[in-house]
């Protein structure tokens, strides 16, 4: 998020790390890439835009949401440059190996999940 804290301060934008983070988690848990959060995003404000055709060409600054989906575009880039996974990967990966690969956890019955 640093390479936004001047343009947030200068456009009365408040984001936390801890909010980032909450909505990117939110993000994943409905299974949501980034790329597919900043598609719908940017869905949003096209269709912001039309609603507001009689004004004038404006350049339409970013919005919140906007640079929250950038943030988790290079978040999850960082994630794959490092062949690292955070916690919601684990538990996604976790649902999709124990719902697409029955075989491999037939012995399973209960999961514990831990997080400190």
């Amino acid at each position: 998020m640093k390479p936004y804290a001047e343009y947030m301060a200068a456009n009365d934008i408040v984001l936390t790390h801890g909010s980032a983070a909450s909505i990117i988690s939110q993000a994943k848990a409905k299974g949501k890439s980034a790329a597919m959060y900043f598609e719908e995003i940017e869905e949003k404000e096209v269709s912001a835009r039309k609603k507001m055709a009689h004004m004038p060409d404006l350049e339409q600054p970013k919005t919140m949401l906007r640079i929250l989906a950038e943030v988790y575009i290079g978040y999850e880039k960082i994630l794959k440059d490092n062949n690292a996974l955070d916690f919601d990967d684990l538990l996604i990966y976790g649902v999709k190996l124990f719902s697409n690969h029955k075989e491999a956890v037939v012995w399973c019955a209960h999961i514990l999940v831990d997080e400190l």
